[in-house]
């Protein structure tokens, strides 16, 4: 568990918690992160699945059936390779990262789902959250526009700022943003795959 609260204005770097559920660890000696192939279950809390929700500021809103189905199996057959990490808010938990784990590990019906619990505010969460869900590949173009939009909206970040943390062209993110102005019918077309995009 980190100790003390995380604050917006340390997310240039963001919480120890965070990397480790990309399945990072620091290198000995050196103090970078690494990705490392290893099964943190053991050494991580397990919380109540029930006591956990979602984040709100989840940019992702389409969740593939079959692609949950296949992260049950593999959960199923190998474990919990990468915990979720959350917040604790009350007598609960909310989501920051790790939502299609949490999903899938209903889908198992089990009780409990290896966890690290961060203490964050409703900002750090929310921002983690939509930072984590936009740099995955396989994000919808709009959903990942409007994760950005939502930090320059909602958290007063300017295209600088969400270019810098999340590691991609200030021009990439100006052409992301140009998306949400088309018509609805061709950001249907979008949301379907039916157009193909390059940013």
């Amino acid at each position: 568990v980190n100790k003390g609260l995380i604050k917006e204005q340390d997310l240039d770097t963001p919480p120890d918690g965070w990397f480790l559920s990309m399945g990072y660890e620091r290198e000995l000696g050196t103090g970078r992160w690494v990705r490392v192939k290893r099964t943190l279950r053991g050494a991580l809390p397990s919380i109540p699945v029930h006591k956990i929700i979602r984040n709100r500021y989840q940019p992702r809103k389409i969740f593939k059936e079959n692609e949950i189905q296949k992260l049950a199996n593999s959960i199923k057959n190998n474990g919990q390779i990468a915990p979720i990490v959350v917040r604790k808010i009350d007598d609960k938990y909310e989501l920051v990262v790790g939502e299609r784990r949490w999903r899938a590990t209903q889908l198992l019906k089990k009780d409990t789902i290896s966890a690290i619990v961060i203490e964050a505010d409703e900002k750090t969460s929310a921002v983690l959250s939509i930072v984590e869900n936009v740099q995955r590949h396989d994000l919808n173009p709009l959903e990942e526009a409007q994760g950005y939009k939502r930090l320059i909206d909602e958290f007063s970040y300017d295209q600088e700022k969400v270019s810098k943390f999340i590691g991609k062209s200030r021009s990439y993110i100006t052409n992301a943003l140009r998306l949400l102005t088309l018509p609805n019918e061709v950001l249907k077309f979008i949301e379907e795959k039916k157009i193909k995009l390059f940013l």
